[in-house]
């Protein structure tokens, strides 16, 4: 990533950030959530998005300012829907088959008592 200046820093903070998230902070939650189907994930892939471009160079993003940040937003999303797959749900019947064979404290305590 570009070295980006502490002026390109304050001219987003005082500009062109929060207009951006006036303008299309809306419209980028309900984009989001068309394709997560998940408000609080959609929120996060906002949020990510504003930041991006809190990190970018006002001029290189101002012409094309839309586009820029649904395809940012675009991209978290499918990325959050990836990582999504990858996580492995395991249902509460599988975790007791696959448990230890290792007592359990209520177990071992008992044996305590009794011996």
């Amino acid at each position: 990533m570009n070295e980006i200046s502490h002026a390109s820093l304050l001219a987003n903070a005082e500009g062109l950030v929060p207009q951006a998230v006036a303008d299309y902070e809306r419209l980028l939650v309900n984009y989001a959530y068309s394709l997560l189907k998940d408000v609080e994930k959609s929120r996060d892939v906002v949020q990510e998005t504003f930041v991006k471009l809190c990190q970018q160079e006002p001029d290189h993003v101002r012409a094309s300012l839309k586009a820029w940040l649904f395809t940012v937003c675009r991209n978290g999303a499918l990325d959050m829907l990836r990582k999504d797959r990858r996580m492995i749900s395991v249902e509460p019947t599988t975790i007791e088959i696959m448990g230890c064979e290792s007592p359990t404290p209520d177990q071992s305590a008992s044996r305590k008592d009794s011996h």
